[in-house]
């Protein structure tokens, strides 16, 4: 009886060891497919007081990837996220041909561009308190 006790006990444990495993690995991959983000572009301003950071999140599957645009002031901690767009890429991984800053007089004009060469535009004025305007 004892023996039958051990070899159960013996059981239970590796199927629960296997059953944690199998769910750690679904908990990482839900991660990276629903919250992990990566950088893109980060531009400073010519003043070097301002920073815009372009992230993204890939697609799932062949879906669009999902852009985040954030301000910050070189000085602050945290980043002020202005502007959430999607990128359709046909699955492609965005690079730094899908987005382009450039400065002018504290205004950051951000230009993002698909596989197709559909275009985005934003400005973000840094002068008014980061207020956006969508251009295209």
């Amino acid at each position: 009886m004892k023996n039958y006790k051990n070899k159960l006990h013996k059981k239970l444990s590796v199927s629960s060891m296997i059953l944690c495993s199998m769910l750690a690995l679904f908990l990482i991959c839900i991660y990276y497919v629903f919250f992990s983000q990566n950088k893109l572009l980060i531009s400073q301003s010519p003043s070097k007081e301002y920073e815009v950071i372009v992230d993204y999140k890939d697609g799932f599957l062949f879906g669009p990837q999902e852009v985040n645009i954030y301000c910050r002031k070189k000085t602050s901690l945290f980043k002020q996220n202005i502007i959430r767009t999607y990128l359709y890429n046909d699955g492609q991984t965005p690079n730094k041909h899908n987005c382009k800053i450039v400065w002018e007089d504290g205004i950051a004009k951000i230009i993002l561009s698909d596989k197709e060469k559909n275009r985005l535009v934003y400005t973000i004025d840094t002068n008014r308190h980061n207020k956006v305007r969508k251009i295209q």
